[in-house]
């Protein structure tokens, strides 16, 4: 039976940019590695930049899990049963922000799953700065992500004083309380350091942390998460990231926007990988990208979306 690994987070944590470090740890250890990126919505747009980051050595799939509520399990079922056939030896799952661990969990329990693949370790990633969304259903998705995670990672450390990790923290256990989930995450059981920091050492702990066995309180939220996915808007860096602002902050306009993500040009021609929420906006040149920008959030205005940002996909 070969290991598999579950990265998980909240939107716009940099389960991703984790998912880079990890996994290039399994190659310098001579792990043979297969990812599989399981995103929310008709497009992945992280394909290219984990490919340019990981390069050919890597089994890297992804799945999409636009449409009906168990599309996303029964397409990322299909997608581990076909890598099983392969001589991979470990496989590493980044999820999109809004799924929930335990259906991963309850995946591996299924037949034939259960023949080929063992749990190995099960790490959520934290922003270090406490979420801007205050609804009840990202409240859950936080708490649920986090509550069997066996290590639990924080992003961005270095850029937040000690009393705003702190509260990240702080934040985490409240939302793990108001679900009637027993663990109360320790401040020194987060992995805080810078990311350029990690050692080999942190990185194959992360390899061994395991799952903890927690139980919470599933509330009937529904998922009312929306994704919109923008394809060739010709739309340039410039203009979105001075649109952004705007975005998130007239929910009665546009829908209570939690994420931009995607790769476009900037007026020079140059790609950016785009990574945008409330509280920050992110922005890397990257050799190759595609002309797509995907929307997440919560009761969007498909319109007045349209209306700034070009034609989305139906």
């Amino acid at each position: 039976m070969r290991k598999i690994d579950l990265i998980t987070g909240f939107l716009g944590a940099g389960k991703t940019t984790l998912l880079i470090k990890y996994v290039r740890q399994l190659l310098a250890d001579g792990i043979k590695t297969a990812v599989v990126v399981n995103d929310h919505g008709a497009v992945n747009v992280d394909m290219v930049l984990l490919r340019q980051a990981l390069g050919s050595s890597v089994g890297l799939e992804m799945v999409l899990g636009d449409g009906d509520p168990g599309c996303h399990k029964r397409r990322l079922r299909a997608k581990l049963i076909a890598l099983a056939m392969e001589s991979w030896e470990r496989v590493v799952v980044e999820p999109s922000g809004v799924f929930e661990a335990e259906e991963f969990f309850d995946l591996l329990h299924e037949e034939p799953l259960d023949r080929f693949y063992e749990l190995g370790s099960v790490m959520a990633v934290i922003d270090s700065r406490p979420m801007a969304e205050s609804a009840a259903s990202a409240r859950y998705l936080l708490a649920e992500q986090v509550k069997d995670a066996g290590a639990v990672v924080m992003s961005k450390s270095q850029l937040a004083s000690l009393k705003e990790r702190r509260q990240a923290v702080a934040a985490v256990n409240s939302a793990l309380s108001q679900f009637r989930c027993g663990r109360v995450l320790r401040y020194g059981e987060v992995l805080h350091k810078s990311w350029d920091k990690l050692t080999r050492g942190d990185l194959r702990r992360l390899r061994e942390a395991g799952r903890q066995f927690w139980d919470m309180e599933r509330p009937a939220l529904g998922d009312d998460y929306m994704t919109f996915t923008y394809l060739n808007t010709g739309l340039r860096a410039e203009k979105l990231l001075a649109s952004a602002p705007e975005i998130f902050s007239r929910p009665e306009i546009y829908g209570s926007v939690t994420r931009i993500k995607g790769s476009v040009r900037r007026g020079d021609g140059q790609w950016q990988q785009l990574n945008l929420t409330a509280g920050e906006q992110t922005s890397e040149e990257t050799a190759l990208g595609q002309d797509c920008i995907i929307v997440i959030g919560r009761q969007l205005d498909r319109q007045a979306l349209d209306g700034l940002l070009g034609r989305s996909l139906k």
